[in-house]
């Protein structure tokens, strides 16, 4: 069974795919995605 944290990165891969994200940005946005604060 998945975690809700993996099922949660499964999510962003599956939406962040199609738009065609750099994966170097990724270490980027994590930071944002986790804070609430910053959203």
């Amino acid at each position: 069974m998945l975690s809700p944290v993996e099922r949660l990165l499964m999510l962003l891969v599956a939406v962040l795919r199609p738009v065609d994200v750099d994966v170097d940005k990724l270490p980027m946005l994590l930071p944002v995605v986790l804070s609430p604060e910053n959203s």
